[in-house]
């Protein structure tokens, strides 16, 4: 991944994983639940888009197994920060989701999703907060392999 699509997918994290859990944001950073509330008119649009990336970077990620020998922290931080994005796009994006790919699909796809929903609604907290911890640790560690912050 180059600087620019570290940085871009670190805050994509970051900013996903606030929306899973706005409440507990707005607590602890009441200047925050404005924006948050602001960004959620879009969640929808967001979510879809990157479940799409999220899937997409899976792929890239399974293509690109030979970094494993070479890169193989920044290869699984790539595949986990994908999965993430997965699921965290999944979450969010649900409702378009379902009105644009679902409504077409066989009832017995519609059911899986809606399991995967559900489980992953019960899991929506941590599952921001560990949105969080990845997307700084990407901007972090993708700064720190292209020797700009030194350790």
């Amino acid at each position: 991944m180059g600087i620019v699509i570290s940085l871009v997918s670190g805050i994509v994290l970051i900013v996903c994983g606030a929306l899973c859990m706005p409440s507990i944001i707005a607590k602890k950073r009441p200047e925050a639940k404005e924006l948050l509330e602001k960004i959620a008119k879009f969640q929808g649009w967001i979510g879809l888009v990157i479940c799409i990336w999220g899937i997409c970077g899976i792929f890239m990620s399974i293509l690109d197994i030979s970094w494993i020998t070479t890169w193989p922290l920044w290869w699984l931080t790539g595949l986990v920060a994908n999965v993430l994005n997965f699921g965290v796009g999944f979450l969010l994006g649900f409702g378009m989701i379902q009105q644009l790919i679902l409504s077409k699909a066989p009832d017995e796809t519609k059911v899986k999703a809606e399991a995967l929903h559900k489980k992953l609604v019960g899991m929506q907290i941590p599952l921001g907060y560990t949105a969080i911890i990845v997307g700084l640790w990407v901007i972090l560690y993708g700064l720190i392999i292209r020797h700009i912050v030194y350790m």
